[in-house]
């Protein structure tokens, strides 16, 4: 159960906190569960406002004003910092399968991206690079992602934002990503 509240009251050694009409039912479902001897876990902490950018959305908007100030485009700027930060699969593949498999990798969105490293050691064969894109990335490799383009747009002339909000809009993103798996 997740709800907000302005008001906390604290009676005859414990705290009390006024639920939604809304979520009378599922309280009930709670009660019966600790009735039964089950324990509940519960976490009270301070709302903190939404913030406007998302590491995602950032990502994006660094990315557009990059592409404006070298005369690019939005997706071929996000693509190089793909590729730039180094997070890819490598994957053998028969020379004939590699348009094909290319086609299906890069339908997954525009981060997914296949750089051709050559023929490999067994004649017939090459090994390609399958980068992810972000939509995949776990922490780290999304703060990679934002710290290779803060450095582009710092190194084209863009004002960017300052390490303690770059640092919370990658917790935002941390958490938001939690919530989908």
């Amino acid at each position: 159960m997740k709800f907000e509240t302005k008001s906390i009251n604290y009676f005859n050694g414990c705290l009390q906190l006024p639920i939604p009409v809304s979520a009378i039912a599922e309280a009930g479902k709670l009660q019966q569960a600790c009735n039964s001897g089950k324990t509940l876990t519960v976490e009270v902490k301070v709302k903190r406002n939404t913030r406007s950018n998302n590491a995602n959305s950032y990502c994006w908007a660094l990315c557009t004003e990059i592409a404006k100030v070298i005369r690019s485009s939005k997706e071929e700027v996000y693509r190089q910092a793909i590729k730039s930060i180094g997070a890819f699969t490598p994957n053998l593949l028969r020379e004939d399968a590699v348009e094909r498999y290319t086609e299906h990798w890069e339908s997954h969105g525009t981060g997914w991206v296949v750089e051709n490293m050559g023929e490999s050691r067994y004649p017939g064969y090459v090994v390609l690079a399958c980068y992810h894109g972000s939509s995949a990335y776990d922490t780290k490799e999304m703060s990679q992602l934002i710290d290779w383009l803060i450095d582009e747009a710092k190194n084209v002339g863009i004002d960017v934002i300052s390490d303690a909000d770059r640092a919370l809009l990658l917790e935002d993103w941390h958490e938001s990503k939690k919530k989908t798996v």
